[in-house]
């Protein structure tokens, strides 16, 4: 799972959390209800930036 809090930090800054089959949804909806971009991908996969825009 890659997130970023917008607003301390640019589109090119990621966090990574890792996260099993059972929480990551859990932990998708925490982050999204903060208004947190968020992208959930395979553990192996690597993403530079997430969201679209600066706030």
């Amino acid at each position: 799972m890659h997130w970023r809090n917008p607003k301390i930090h640019g589109i090119d800054r990621v966090k990574v959390w890792s996260a099993c089959d059972e929480h990551v949804d859990f932990l998708r909806e925490f982050l999204e209800a903060r208004d947190f971009p968020v992208v959930v991908t395979g553990v192996s996969e690597v993403v530079e930036q997430v969201g679209t825009e600066a706030r």
